[in-house]
């Protein structure tokens, strides 16, 4: 790995190996991966992007006004166009804010096509909330999350 930031023993070496051989992610400069750093909604979308080999074929119309003109703009509007992220309550897309592990689960579970029935989120409830101890069944990404980390047949 060409990052001085990571090493052989670092946990996440081969799979930040990986990610970068196939240009899915890059280093935050071209020395240092950071792999300890929160990702913002806008690397995550990009991430998306590259990953998926999605095109922008299918934008119209840029969204959100605090994109227009940022390195983003165009992954950004790609998920949108997809259906595969939404912007903020705020109307904006929030490039630089931190991505959460819901937003994550919801993402991926969109662009995925991964879906749950209501019997299946029933029954796997307990099994998440005694798993993830700061999940909580009312919240709005409850049903993304069960998705995202359970095994469904």
């Amino acid at each position: 790995i060409k990052y001085t930031d990571v090493n052989n023993t670092l946990w996440s070496s081969n799979y930040i190996g990986y990610v970068t051989s196939k240009g899915i992610m890059t280093g935050v400069t071209p020395k240092e991966f950071k792999p300890s750093k929160n990702m913002t909604r806008a690397e995550f979308a990009t991430v998306i992007v590259r990953y998926l080999k999605l095109t922008d074929s299918k934008v119209t119309v840029t969204k959100f006004v605090d994109i227009k003109g940022r390195w983003y703009e165009t992954n950004a509007n790609v998920l949108v166009s997809y259906g595969y992220i939404n912007g903020l309550p705020d109307g904006t897309f929030g490039g630089n804010k931190a991505i959460t592990r819901a937003e994550v689960c919801k993402i991926l579970n969109s662009a995925l096509g991964k879906e749950i029935t209501e019997d299946e989120l029933e029954r796997y409830t307990k099994e998440v909330t005694d798993k993830y101890k700061d999940i909580e069944s009312f919240r709005w990404y409850f049903k993304d999350v069960v998705k995202a980390v359970v095994d469904i047949k």
